[in-house]
C-alpha cells in the first residue's frame, strides 16, 4: 500500500512540476547583416525543447549584459502580423525565427529570451551574447 501511495504521490508532483514550467529554450543565436549607417539589421533564432502549452517569447537586446537598451519585446506566440519597423514572427516546429529590425550597431550584443506558458510560468532564461 505504501508503495502504491508513493507512485501516485510521485506522479502527482511530476505532473504538477511539468505544468508549472514554461517550456525551456534549447538554443538561441542572432544573425546580423552588414553594419549600414551605424545600424545592422538582426535576426533571432530561437529553437524551443518543446511548443506545448507555449504563450508568448520575451525577447531582450542590450548594449551591456541584463540591458534591453536595443530590443525588448514580447512576442505572442504564432502570431505573425501587426509588428512595426522590421520586427516580425515565424516558426516552423521548434525553430522560431524574428527579425528585430535595425538595431543600433554595437561592438557586443547582450541577449535574453524567456518563454512564458499559458499560466503565466516563465522558463529560465537563455542569455548568450554575440557581436
Amino acid at each position: 500500500m505504501k508503495k502504491i501511495r508513493f507512485i501516485i504521490v510521485a506522479a502527482f508532483l511530476m505532473l504538477f512540476h511539468t505544468l508549472g514550467n514554461a517550456q525551456a529554450i534549447g538554443d538561441a543565436f542572432i544573425v546580423n547583416a552588414a553594419p549600414q549607417g551605424g545600424y545592422t539589421q538582426s535576426v533571432l533564432n530561437i529553437v524551443l525543447t518543446d511548443t506545448v502549452n507555449v504563450s508568448s517569447i520575451i525577447v531582450k537586446v542590450g548594449s551591456l549584459d541584463g540591458s534591453q537598451d536595443l530590443f525588448s519585446y514580447t512576442f505572442t506566440f504564432d502570431q505573425s502580423g501587426g509588428f512595426s519597423n522590421g520586427v516580425g514572427y515565424s516558426r516552423s516546429g521548434y525553430k522560431v525565427s524574428c527579425p528585430l529590425g535595425n538595431l543600433v550597431e554595437t561592438a557586443v550584443y547582450f541577449t535574453e529570451v524567456t518563454s512564458v506558458n499559458s499560466s503565466g510560468a516563465l522558463s529560465p532564461a537563455f542569455k548568450f551574447v554575440s557581436n
